[in-house]
């Protein structure tokens, strides 16, 4: 058996040299190798390659399990982020419906008042009063927009602005369709008179 046909059998170069020099030294023939001892250098090859295919096959297996698993976690932080997206969309949906029923309560509120308080011109009347913090409920929102209008209507620069709606001599203002209803000559007149109360409490800086 000679180096060649020692490399067409499967065996490397290297490797079929050492085979031939150790069998040299153990039979002192140069070029002679037993089958038993060259069956066993083949299967040792074998071994040696099955080993490498395994290994392989296992690191091809765990870089699969570490792509899947970051592209998992990948995943897992877009459905995080995208119910943190949807979270946050109902909570300020949730609040712009809160904020609209309480300004829907409080215009309820407000004009209900205004008629119990006989204001001439609900809109100059509103134009007056101070805005109340949102974390108010509707019944200490009731009571401080009481206390306002009641303010006004004790005030000589305001409270022609509440009571039966009368014109000049005391006599109510005359209208065709006998409505109570206010004109628009007496709506702007309301808004004038309440422009001109913030002006005289707010009075312009001259430069």
């Amino acid at each position: 058996m000679d180096l060649k046909k020692l490399t067409e059998l499967g065996l490397d170069e290297t490797t079929a040299k050492k085979v031939l020099d150790e069998i040299s030294n153990e039979k002192g023939e140069k070029g002679y190798v037993p089958l038993e001892r060259l069956n066993e250098e083949i299967e040792k090859k074998k071994a040696l390659e099955g080993t490498k295919a395994e290994l392989e096959k296992w690191i091809k297996e765990r870089e699969k399990y570490d792509s899947d698993t970051e592209n998992l976690q990948k995943q897992i932080a877009e459905l995080k982020s995208q119910n943190a997206k949807d979270a946050k969309k109902r909570e300020d949906a949730e609040k712009a419906h809160a904020a609209e029923m309480r300004k829907m309560k409080r215009d309820s509120i407000d004009e209900r008042v205004l008629t119990e308080s006989k204001a001439r011109n609900k809109t100059a009347v509103k134009a007056l009063l101070a805005e109340i913090g949102e974390d108010a409920d509707d019944e200490n929102y009731e009571t401080e927009r009481k206390k306002q209008i009641k303010d006004l209507t004790e005030k000589e620069d305001s409270k022609f602005l509440f009571g039966e709606d009368v014109g000049n001599g005391g006599f109510k203002p005359f209208r065709p369709d006998g409505s109570k209803k206010e004109t628009d000559i007496e709506h702007n007149r309301g808004l004038m008179a309440a422009k001109r109360i913030n002006q005289e409490k707010f009075p312009t800086k001259q430069e």
